[in-house]
């Protein structure tokens, strides 16, 4: 059985390791049996002569252990899933132009989409802290390594934020139109849905709607249909957030 490192929304001053609900996604929408370890971040995550350092060194989750196969980072898990498990192959289908177009999303999402959202989390805290849905956005943004824009101050808040902002809705227009008629990002529901998917809503809290893109507004609703996403109380969260506020 697949052992899966993550850290839980109760009891963590954070809410729970969000990047580490893909892996629980995946996990649920194959069948796959699993032993869910949840760890204490401040205590057995980030110390630096923490046991966990010999899963994963960099001090973050999440990891599995694979019947003594180690392995961390969220795209090389999913990927190693739907190469060993029969039952996951649909995630990643055998045509060669399709499985490229997914890693592409998959690619675009760790070093484009994050990244933005980081940024977007980030300058939301320099705004009118009334906006903010989360108070532990900041926190978030500090594990996230976003520390150096939580130190722009005095006029440079604005521009930068209305910069960020443009920047965030450049990206959902490019996945409004790579989605284009289909109801996912491959052919079927796949692992590009789901790194996206745990990925965009996060920017909820910061405000940010996607209700000028009805084609991934309608994407994000069907995968709250799922029941993987449903079990994600993260993204649910998340969701009624968008909900109260109007964002989807």
């Amino acid at each position: 059985m697949i052992k899966f490192y993550t850290v839980l929304p109760d009891n963590d001053h954070l809410g729970g390791a969000r990047q580490a609900t893909k892996v629980s996604i995946a996990l649920q929408e194959i069948g796959e049996p699993f032993e869910t370890i949840d760890l204490d971040r401040r205590k057995v995550v980030r110390p630096k002569d923490s046991w966990y350092r010999e899963i994963n060194p960099n001090g973050r989750v999440p990891a599995i252990d694979d019947n003594g196969f180690v392995l961390w980072e969220c795209a090389a898990i999913l990927e190693y899933l739907v190469e060993s498990r029969e039952s996951a192959r649909s995630l990643l289908p055998g045509d060669l132009k399709q499985r490229a177009t997914i890693r592409k999303w998959m690619i675009w999402e760790s070093s484009t989409l994050t990244p933005d959202l980081i940024t977007i989390c980030a300058l939301a805290t320099t705004q009118d802290p009334e906006a903010l849905a989360s108070p532990d956005l900041e926190a978030m943004v500090l594990a996230a390594g976003g520390a150096s824009y939580l130190l722009i101050g005095g006029n440079k808040d604005k521009p930068a934020w209305e910069q960020a902002a443009r920047m965030w809705n450049w990206d959902l227009h490019v996945l409004e139109q790579g989605l284009g008629e289909r109801e996912y990002f491959g052919e079927t529901f796949c692992i590009a849905d789901i790194a996206l998917g745990v990925v965009v809503p996060i920017a909820f809290l910061c405000g940010m709607s996607v209700k000028p893109f009805p084609k991934l507004s309608r994407w994000i609703r069907r995968l709250g249909q799922r029941k993987s996403f449903q079990r994600t109380s993260s993204f649910m969260n998340h969701i009624e957030v968008a909900t109260a506020k109007n964002l989807l």
